[in-house]
């Protein structure tokens, strides 16, 4: 599923709060650094009220989603200061999208929560 079709997805079956952990997609390639400001972008039009990311490219999500007005992003350092960030903010009823990379292991964040 591309991140675009999984964003529609989760917005269309959600009625909570949308909160998105994002890492680098290593497979966008040469036009990545625009392709990942552009899923921020995606996520701040489809009403995500916070992001998380993890990694060189992912803060050019983070970058995108600022841009877009997203409420809350965050930029992670490691696998640890996201789930702990999530800890802080997340209530009952939030749907979390996470979508990163298989190298960026994001997997490790839900093992934290």
């Amino acid at each position: 599923m591309s991140m675009k079709a999984a964003i529609e997805t989760l917005s269309e079956l959600t009625k909570g709060r949308k909160i998105a952990v994002m890492g680098d997609m290593l497979e966008l390639g040469s036009v990545s650094e625009e392709a990942h400001r552009e899923v921020g972008h995606e996520l701040a039009e489809h009403g995500f009220a916070a992001v998380v990311t993890r990694g060189q490219m992912g803060a050019f999500i983070a970058d995108g989603a600022e841009e877009g007005g997203v409420p809350q992003v965050f930029r992670a350092d490691s696998h640890e200061a996201a789930a702990n960030y999530l800890h802080k903010i997340l209530e009952p009823g939030d749907t979390i999208l996470f979508k990163g990379s298989r190298g960026m292991q994001m997997e490790k964040i839900i093992d934290l929560l």
